[in-house]
């Protein structure tokens, strides 16, 4: 599952917007307070971050040319 999260101080109110724009069809959220920026230890955008089907953090900060081989990898791993 893919989500994404605003977490800039600007451009909260083009989210919506942007999602029309882009045609993003995943699930997305605003986050005007900053929180998940802080808690995952954003430094740069856009900042992918990978979560196993354990809820494992696996990776934070990758190039996005490089999230689909992550992902394909990890879909290979066994379920729990």
């Amino acid at each position: 599952m893919i989500v994404g999260v605003c977490t800039s101080e600007h451009g909260q109110e083009l989210l919506p917007q942007t999602v029309k724009t882009k045609g993003i069809e995943y699930p997305v959220a605003s986050d005007p307070q900053l929180i998940e920026e802080k808690d995952w230890d954003v430094e740069c955008y856009p900042t992918y971050a990978i979560v196993d089907r354990k809820g494992i953090v696996r990776s934070i900060g990758l190039q996005p040319e490089n999230v689909e081989v992550v992902v394909k990898k990890l879909m290979g791993e066994a379920a729990p």
